[in-house]
């Protein structure tokens, strides 16, 4: 026997759909021109494995590859011995910032005005970074 669906059913039904068409429009639309416009969304912690990329911001794409166990000299001129990777950033909105950086836990890129991003942690097979938008 078919179920009867009354009115009062049919507008409960209808604000669902209301609801979830405006959570995906203003998820959609928090976005412009690659930049967050929510501030607390300005800061990010991913992990990337190798050869692999990740994509953030809509704008910023970071490969990662080529880990070695190497001696480098760190921010502070001291030489350390540990394990380095390639990272090659892709700054969709200006391709000027394009650029290769071989990094070490600790080490900071800043990408012009728009990207800071840190290494917070690394193994041989993936690094972990918080990358910070700035503008």
């Amino acid at each position: 026997m078919a179920k009867i669906v009354t009115a009062k059913e049919i507008r409960f039904f209808l604000k669902i759909i209301t609801i979830a068409i405006c959570f995906f429009v203003f998820v959609s639309c928090n976005t412009v021109e690659g930049k967050p416009k929510n501030r607390a969304s300005t800061e990010t912690i991913s992990f990337i494995s190798k050869n692999t990329q990740g994509t953030f911001f809509n704008d910023l794409k970071i490969g990662v590859g080529n880990f070695w166990e190497e001696e480098y000299t760190d921010d502070n001129g001291k030489t350390q011995k540990g394990i380095t990777c390639g990272l090659w950033f892709f700054v969709k909105r200006d391709s000027s910032q394009n650029k290769h950086v071989r990094v070490y836990p600790g080490k900071k890129v800043f990408l012009d005005d728009y990207y800071l991003i840190e290494v917070i942690d690394m193994d041989k097979k993936r690094v972990g970074l918080k990358i910070r938008l700035l503008n």
